[in-house]
């Protein structure tokens, strides 16, 4: 991700990050419906640029996945090292 498509809003995408890698889904939920949504969740974050999805499939959340999903996270963006969330 480059400068203009990492998250505008750190504080709530870090919020969403670490709901999702904890499996916090009625948090994850809570920050798509009030904080941005989908636009929240596929925000590039840190050096690493990873998304919500990436960090709630890869801590194995399905039920988060699903709800990302459901809301049109883009399952097919990369983080740095080239890897999509299906990795």
């Amino acid at each position: 991700c480059g400068a203009a498509e990492e998250a505008e809003d750190v504080p709530s995408t870090m919020m969403m990050m670490r709901a999702a890698a904890r499996g916090e889904a009625c948090d994850v939920e809570a920050l798509l419906l009030q904080k941005g949504g989908v636009a929240l969740a596929d925000a590039c974050h840190g050096p690493e640029a990873r998304t919500v999805l990436m960090e709630a499939a890869a801590a194995g959340h399905g039920p988060i996945v699903r709800m990302l999903l459901d809301a049109g996270a883009d399952l097919d963006r990369c983080d740095a090292e080239g890897r999509s969330a299906l990795y």
